[in-house]
């Protein structure tokens, strides 16, 4: 059907836009197994969920596709989170001894009722205040826009002093105990590639790319996954521009509306 034909497509970038319950995620498996087949080391294969439970379910339907159609050894093909895989790009690069211990992406939870509390004790603010203001900071940092989309501005606007307060308390926080905020991993590891400081696609050793979910990257993760395409790395995005869920990590429905913009020789 479409769904297999989708998924043995041989362009080397491929664009699936498809909605709930169409075959998005058999033809998701089947790629797997499709380039399994062609003869791709498994370890040249990256694919990419977009949380960590997303991940772990996508590496376990990929492996049952796969031991289905006899191929029985996998045990290489690489799945994780766009922050799982930028944190692998810069220890391969030795450049994790910036922090102090092993670097680790705090959750909502931990963000609130730690970095929010310390940071509002730090800069003489109420706990309310002091969450508009990381907010600010994490929606510049997630997408190096001022005010991206979906993002509400605080009332009152964050001030550059309120900014400059918070940048000074996180650097801090982060010389301590390298707990790093969303999206910090990812722009930290395109500011290196960006600057040729960096490889990733040679220091991950990867050919083949798979993304799921691919309408809830905001505009780093689409910068990190357009640099590995650029790079010569072959891409099947796979998503619905009418589903993104994370518009709080202001994911861009652009991103996948304009992929055969940014790749014209992409198939549809």
């Amino acid at each position: 059907g479409r769904q297999q034909a989708a998924a043995h497509e041989a362009a080397s970038m491929i664009r699936l836009v498809a909605g709930p319950g169409s075959g998005k995620s058999f033809s998701i498996e089947e790629r797997g197994v499709h380039l399994l087949q062609s003869g791709m080391e498994p370890a040249r294969i990256l694919a990419i969920s977009f949380t960590r439970n997303a991940a772990k379910d996508l590496h376990k339907r990929i492996s049952t596709s796969c031991i289905q159609a006899g191929l029985l050894d996998i045990g290489e093909l690489s799945v994780g989170t766009l922050h799982s895989i930028a944190l692998r790009v810069l220890r391969l690069a030795n450049l994790l001894t910036m922090y102090p211990v092993e670097p680790r992406v705090l959750d909502e939870w931990e963000m609130r009722v730690w970095i929010d509390a310390e940071f509002a004790r730090f800069a003489n603010v109420t706990p309310g205040r002091a969450t508009d203001v990381r907010e600010y900071h994490e929606a510049w940092w997630s997408t190096g826009q001022q005010n991206p989309a979906n993002y509400i501005p605080a009332s009152p606007p964050v001030s550059p002093q309120e900014q400059q307060q918070f940048v000074a308390f996180h650097n801090m926080q982060t010389g301590f105990y390298a707990c790093l905020l969303v999206g910090e991993i990812l722009r930290t590891c395109m500011q290196h590639a960006g600057a040729n400081a960096i490889d990733p696609r040679a220091l991950l050793g990867v050919d083949q790319l798979i993304v799921d979910e691919y309408q809830d990257l905001n505009p780093v993760d689409l910068n990190f996954v357009d640099h590995l395409i650029n790079q010569g790395v072959s891409a099947f995005v796979a998503g619905d521009d009418d589903q993104s869920v994370y518009s709080f990590r202001h994911a861009s429905p652009q991103g996948i509306q304009t992929f055969d913009q940014r790749f014209p020789a992409a198939a549809d």
